[in-house]
């Protein structure tokens, strides 16, 4: 499907739905979009399990168009990946 969407002339793809950082496999998921030829691989996140993963993401493709929000403050902040 990624393939496709691609080949149509989808340049960004976001992961989103609950929390993608808990997925078994999200950093292959992210490895296998960023083959597809995405110019930005992101995904929406409250950002809780980011920080031991993130530079295996950034190393996998994710371009760190993350939005991290909380109901614990309120802040709603965009970060790029630690490289």
């Amino acid at each position: 499907m990624a393939g496709v969407a691609r080949s149509l002339g989808v340049r960004s793809l976001r992961l989103t739905g609950g929390e993608p950082l808990v997925r078994r496999g999200v950093v292959e998921l992210v490895r296998q979009l960023a083959t597809v030829g995405f110019e930005d691989v992101s995904l929406t996140t409250n950002g809780t399990v980011l920080a031991p993963i993130a530079s295996e993401l950034a190393r996998a493709g994710w371009t760190g168009s993350t939005s991290a929000a909380t109901l614990y403050g309120g802040a709603v902040r965009s970060d790029p990946p630690s490289r």
